[in-house]
């Protein structure tokens, strides 16, 4: 009798401890999935472009300086409809709208070299250089646009045409669709500033041809495509004063235009297809 209780309580701590023993794999399990749950997605691992930039710079002497990225896609989908925005210390150069659809299929690569308003850069120091990437891609039958930034860290070193990684990236859907000019709202808050330079280029449509076109605005400056006149317009307002500068575009050139903005407080200055225009202003008038 003493045996068969024995044996009942031994069945008994068995069954106990096999049930303790699945309640315990269950809670692990459900911890590692909240766990996973918790931190950000593996960028890498998603389905959806992915845009890898390497920054290739040079300066071979002082007054000279260039710079451009080399971009590969490692992502499963297409980037369609890519547009570029490229900030550092000294200047931010966008593209208003691009001459192509430009793209990049799974796998492809190409080169960004970015309208440069200025040759000249401190080559003596470290410079920060930030490039945005915003495009579209057609995945499972939606359109999803997309807003990638990337971080590099150029130091004086570095400036012998070799290329380098980036040091920070972010990632992220965008509700923006291209023909959106609020994307642009990195540089355009940077307009504001007492002195900058700002590069950008655009190619004209048959919608263009038929409206003026605000291409960049700010509270103190705007830059407008005038059809009529066939020029471009940089308007600067200082200490609520009005200065208003104008270069007629070269009919020549077709596809893309390119422009350029800069100001301090008493100089602005436009370039228009490589012809440069200065004014001197007064706004203490």
């Amino acid at each position: 009798m003493l045996d068969a209780i024995e044996s009942y309580e031994e069945r008994v701590k068995i069954i106990i401890s096999f049930i303790a023993g699945v309640f315990f794999m269950v809670l692990s399990h459900l911890g590692q999935l909240f766990s996973q749950n918790s931190t950000a997605p593996d960028y890498k691992k998603l389905s959806r472009p992915q845009l890898e930039p390497e920054l290739v710079a040079e300066c071979p002497s002082v007054n000279k300086f260039t710079y451009k990225y080399q971009i590969e896609n490692k992502g499963k989908y297409p980037a369609e409809n890519i547009l570029y925005l490229s900030k550092t210390n000294e200047f931010r150069i966008l593209e208003y709208e691009a001459a192509y659809n430009r793209e990049l299929l799974s796998g492809g690569k190409h080169v960004f070299k970015p309208n440069r308003f200025s040759e000249s850069i401190e080559n003596n120091k470290e410079h920060i250089f930030e490039l945005i990437a915003l495009y579209s891609s057609n995945i499972l039958g939606k359109e999803l646009y997309f807003k990638d930034a990337y971080t590099f860290v150029l130091k004086a070193s570095e400036m012998n045409g070799k290329p380098i990684s980036y040091m920070y990236s972010s990632h992220q859907e965008s509700p923006m669709s291209k023909n959106d000019k609020a994307k642009y709202i990195d540089v355009e808050k940077d307009m504001d500033s007492k002195e900058g330079t700002v590069a950008f280029s655009f190619a004209i449509s048959e919608q263009h041809e038929l409206l003026s076109v605000i291409m960049v605005k700010s509270k103190t400056k705007t830059v407008i495509y005038d059809p009529k006149r066939k020029s471009i317009i940089f308007i600067n307002k200082v200490n609520q004063l009005v200065f208003a500068m104008e270069k007629k575009i070269n009919e020549e050139m077709e596809g893309i235009h390119k422009v350029g903005i800069s100001w301090s407080p008493d100089t602005m200055r436009l370039a228009v297809d490589g012809e440069l225009a200065k004014r001197d202003i007064n706004a203490s008038v």
